[in-house]
């Protein structure tokens, strides 16, 4: 890489991802007029590699040198001395670039549904953190990176490299099959949920119409079963018109219903969330349940389309808490409506344009994409959440 002028391309492991970044970095290698390299801790392989060497794009091992070994032997085990728990993990902030986030985050991603604080999984990750922090703070401080096009803004590979082109003024791109976007600074990849209202008024009076009319054929088609719809990820759908046994019990407590997220998946994908994964906001929701449980019963329901391990852990969390209930998956939204629901619990899901149209209130715990509207509750902080739990 010595005296070279280089836009940086991560190997993510999807294809559409690697296409899309592929076609916008060989623009801007016009522009730049710099190689694309790829970079990685084991060479590339299969579909990926096939896809990069038809771009003619290089690849390079992470590898440091002397200097750079001592430099991370040194500050690991000052780290791990420091460290006394996940939260401070999470907070940890090194060379004013906050890696923790990004390490715990690749933690969960390994099928962890929290951070068992600890364990050799979460030092080999502190470890790879550090070893991506010094290589590529060294590389952009000789400033041959000229550009990013990254699959992601998090995780160590990813988010680490976005975060340090943001401190050394390096364009950072993130293309996918749906957008490409720029971003110069931390969390403003989803930034413009503040400002849909502000969007949608800007419109002509014809375009709003016709987005609308359009908006409630979609979405029409979801609450109908259909799956798909602006989802493409989306497998099963949790709007089917099939009954099975009743899941809530018939009283007049008021029903709460807690649609889950895959434990594994990026919680703070948006940023400001109010928890430091899903596992920790259930295990807050039961902390309350057990304060309201005299008027109200929680029931938490897993999505249709559920990883592996996700009951398993769900059933952990239930056991801790007398005044939460496991319900069947394959219960419907439009069943649990008639059977007495009114209130659901997301992070930041769907549910927040979807169920209000069945007349459900939907709390979130985070910045979500629903955040610049009325329609749904948006706690500000851990104490309000509780409060409007209470209340």
């Amino acid at each position: 890489l010595e005296n070279k002028k280089i836009i940086l391309m991560d190997c993510c492991d999807i294809p559409d991802y690697i296409i899309s970044n592929t076609i916008l970095s060989s623009e801007l290698k016009k522009y730049y007029g710099a190689n694309i390299v790829s970079y990685g801790d084991f060479p590339r392989k299969g579909k990926i590699n096939q896809i990069m060497n038809s771009m003619n794009i290089d690849h390079f091992l992470i590898k440091l040198d002397k200097k750079q070994n001592i430099k991370l032997e040194k500050i690991f085990k000052y780290i791990i001395k420091k460290l006394t728990n996940k939260n401070e993990l999470y907070n940890l902030k090194l060379s004013n670039v906050s890696i923790g986030i990004d390490i715990y985050e690749t933690i969960l991603k390994c099928g962890n549904p929290t951070i068992n604080f600890g364990t050799l999984e979460m030092y080999e990750n502190i470890y790879l953190g550090l070893k991506y922090l010094i290589y590529f703070e060294d590389l952009f401080k000789k400033k041959i990176v000229l550009s990013t096009c990254l699959s992601d803004n998090t995780y160590i590979t990813t988010g680490i490299i976005t975060k340090l082109a943001y401190k050394y003024c390096v364009s950072v791109f993130h293309a996918n099959p749906i957008s490409i976007n720029r971003t110069e600074f931390e969390n403003q990849l989803h930034s413009r949920f503040k400002k849909y209202r502000e969007y949608f008024n800007k419109l002509s009076k014809k375009s709003k119409i016709k987005a609308t009319n359009n908006s409630k054929k979609l979405l029409s088609k979801r609450l109908k079963g259909k799956t798909k719809i602006k989802m493409f990820y989306q497998e099963k759908s949790a709007f089917t018109k099939k009954n099975i046994a009743r899941q809530l019990n018939d009283n007049a407590k008021i029903k709460i219903i807690v649609t889950t997220h895959c434990f594994y998946d990026n919680p703070n994908a948006y940023g400001d969330f109010l928890f430091k994964d899903f596992y920790d906001w259930l295990i807050f929701v039961g902390k309350i349940s057990e304060k309201i449980k005299k008027k109200y019963e929680i029931y938490i329901k897993p999505h249709r389309d559920y990883l592996p391990g996700t009951i398993e852990v769900l059933n952990e969390i239930k056991n801790k808490f007398t005044n939460l209930k496991i319900i069947d998956p394959e219960t419907s939204f439009h069943q649990l409506k008639k059977e007495g629901a009114k209130i659901s619990l997301t992070g930041y899901g769907s549910v927040g344009h979807e169920l209000p149209l069945l007349g459900f209130l939907v709390i979130n715990s985070g910045f979500n994409p629903h955040s610049n509207y009325s329609f749904n509750l948006h706690p500000k902080n851990k104490k309000d959440y509780k409060k409007i739990l209470c209340n």
